[in-house]
């Protein structure tokens, strides 16, 4: 149960997955983070559309955003070793990030460059859930302090 969580969901573009989230978990309350103002403009006008009460949006860098969330999802923003240092101290329960391709080498790198414990960190493939060739090669990556 999610309920009363705070989750932050950086690279939002234009509410990707934050919005889905929100509309599954109204108990939820969700922070849409952007750098760039146009989408940032396009999520705040889909969660107002939908009457989505539990989503602010955000234009800033995740560096700048003050506070704590339970939570941080994100979609492909960059490479894993990149996104960890933006986020790193910003949650206190995980991460869930999409992500496609290789991206084992991507673990290894932050599991190393962040003194990681084995077992940290889980991947989930995509296309076992859902069957569409799209999802080929696409991955939950989940990260646990």
């Amino acid at each position: 149960d999610i309920s009363g969580c705070q989750v932050l969901d950086l690279g939002t573009g234009g509410g990707f997955p934050g919005i889905p989230l929100a509309v599954l978990f109204p108990q939820t309350q969700f922070t849409l983070c952007d750098s760039i103002g146009k989408k940032i403009k396009v999520a705040t006008e889909v969660a107002s559309a939908l009457g989505l009460e539990n989503v602010q949006t955000v234009n800033a860098r995740a560096e700048s955003l003050p506070g704590t969330f339970d939570f941080v999802v994100s979609r492909a923003v960059t490479s894993l070793d990149n996104f960890y240092p933006w986020v790193k101290g910003k949650f206190t329960k995980g991460i869930f990030y999409l992500k496609g391709g290789d991206v084992n080498e991507e673990i290894c790198t932050l599991m190393q460059r962040e003194r990681m414990q084995k077992g940290s960190v889980h991947t989930w493939r995509i296309d076992e859930w859902l069957q569409d060739e799209w999802y080929n090669e696409k991955f939950v990556i989940q990260i646990d302090i």
